[in-house]
């Protein structure tokens, strides 16, 4: 932890903004810089804020923290980084399908009717439906037809994979190895031989 002590109180003018820039770009590309946001003092230094100009980080800002250590004039890096503002990080408002179909549906009659044709479905959008259903189709891997080349029907575990078992005969070899003799409790005839 700092020692607050040790940190003259400062304004930040034209050669700190020069100071924090620099910094930035350090670090991010110069493009991504906006303009000048403000300051807010802080108990080690003080926070130099530029705007995002990326468009994945809507309302974010860069941030710089300078400080001044007593008996200098040059303010110092203490800390840069990208950081989120208030509304940065909120989703935007729940729509419900029904409205954003609406609004699609709207949208797709007025194309229609700039472009002079009908608004009613047409033999293009069943294809693009057709088309829709294909990609689904195409990511799950299911091209329509059956998988199983070779499969002749017979499920018979014992003709597909001779060393694989049917469960029942493996707990008939348990119960025989358990129950020699094959009388178990409550069974007076015995078991059934095989």
């Amino acid at each position: 932890m700092r020692d607050e002590a040790a940190v003259a109180p400062f304004t930040v003018g034209a050669r700190e903004r020069e100071v924090a820039m620099a910094a930035l770009r350090e670090i991010t590309d110069v493009t991504t810089i906006g303009a000048f946001r403000g300051t807010e003092t802080r108990g080690d230094g003080v926070a130099v804020w530029f705007g995002c100009t990326q468009p994945a980080y809507p309302d974010w800002r860069w941030e710089v923290v300078l400080a001044k250590p007593l008996g200098q004039d040059q303010a110092t890096v203490v800390e840069a980084g990208l950081l989120p503002t208030d509304g940065s990080l909120l989703a935007p408002d729940w729509v419900p399908w029904s409205e954003r179909l609406a609004e699609y549906r709207a949208g797709q009659e007025a194309a229609l009717q700039a472009g002079g044709g009908s608004a009613g479905p047409s033999a293009g959008d069943d294809e693009v439906e057709a088309s829709a259903f294909a990609a689904d189709d195409a990511l799950a891997g299911d091209d329509g037809e059956d998988d199983d080349e070779g499969d002749d029907g017979d499920d018979d575990p014992d003709e597909d994979d001779p060393g694989e078992i049917e469960i029942d005969e493996r707990t008939d070899d348990l119960i025989d190895e358990l129950d020699p003799e094959g009388a178990g409790p409550g069974d007076d005839e015995g078991r059934d031989e095989r």
